[in-house]
């Protein structure tokens, strides 16, 4: 039965064949149809986020091609184009050949990677910067029997979230009690998450530094949680020696006369995306304040 099948459809194909010599003006529907043979359908099933970090992320599109015939096809090969924000940003293709059984179904994955650094000229500061809109367009060939290479395009659209450093800086220091010998200091550590999704800062490691001189050093695992586009702070005590650290640093705070500071070390962080987690970050901040 399968070798009738076959047989029929090479039948079929020689017809068409013969019909497109006398015929050279038919059209490819009549073509096709003589033929039996039928469009592939090609649909682009939508976009993975496949990585994801502060600096930039890879898309991998999901190409389905259906086959519908009897007899194997070829994909040829496709291109594709990215627009972000509905200006072009970057785009592809790919000449590698894919063999598609008769009758069956094959699914393309094409990563698309870049940096966020790069889409800046795409925003004109009207656009939402928490997140990217994009849309791909990609345009198929399909090698099939007698046809030839057959074009078929399909697009997909979404967005995806642009991840923002969360920010910790010193935003105050208060004098809890000041005496010859030495002073007594809550430093306030301000930690703001300016993203759409939330962070758990699982690990902090730092050292602070005050006009040179080390005033703290911080390893903490307590998990402090951030929510969206929240803000938190940490109140850590000091004690100072003046004899350990001289009168400029008691001058400085009977004065009220600025001190500059550095926060140097890094934190762990994990957020509620699910393929943004664990992240290291550095940290290094330097600014300057005056103790009340």
């Amino acid at each position: 039965m399968a070798c009738r099948l076959i047989s029929n459809k090479l039948h079929a194909l020689f017809v068409a064949s013969s019909f497109l010599f006398l015929h050279g003006c038919a059209s490819l529907d009549t073509l096709m149809s003589a033929a039996d043979i039928r469009e592939p359908s090609v649909n682009l099933a939508g976009t993975e986020v496949s990585a994801l970090s502060f600096d930039g992320a890879e898309l991998t599109m999901l190409l389905n091609i259906d086959n519908p015939n009897a007899l194997p096809i070829k994909l040829a090969g496709f291109d594709y184009a990215v627009n972000v924000n509905g200006k072009p940003f970057t785009q592809g293709e790919q000449h590698s050949g894919v063999d598609i059984d008769a009758r069956a179904s094959s699914q393309v994955k094409v990563p698309v990677a870049f940096k966020f650094s790069e889409l800046a000229n795409l925003f004109d500061g009207k656009e939402n910067r928490d997140e990217l809109a994009y849309s791909i367009d990609t345009n198929v060939r399909v090698d099939l029997p007698i046809l030839g290479i057959v074009s078929i395009p399909a697009t997909h659209n979404n967005r995806i979230p642009i991840p923002a450093m969360p920010s910790i800086q010193v935003s105050d220091v208060n004098i809890n009690s000041l005496g010859f010998s030495g002073a007594d200091l809550t430093v306030v550590i301000a930690v703001e998450n300016p993203n759409t999704f939330g962070i758990d800062l699982t690990r902090l490691d730092y050292n602070l530094l005050v006009n040179g001189t080390s005033w703290a050093a911080i390893k903490s695992t307590d998990v402090l949680k951030l929510p969206e586009k929240g803000k938190t702070q940490i109140n850590i005590p000091v004690q100072l020696s003046f004899a350990d650290m001289g009168q400029a640093l008691f001058q400085a705070l009977t004065q009220g006369k600025a001190m500059a500071y550095k926060l140097n070390g890094d934190m762990t962080v994990d957020t509620t995306l699910p393929l943004f987690k664990n992240v290291q970050i550095p940290l290094v901040h330097v600014g300057a304040f005056e103790a009340r």
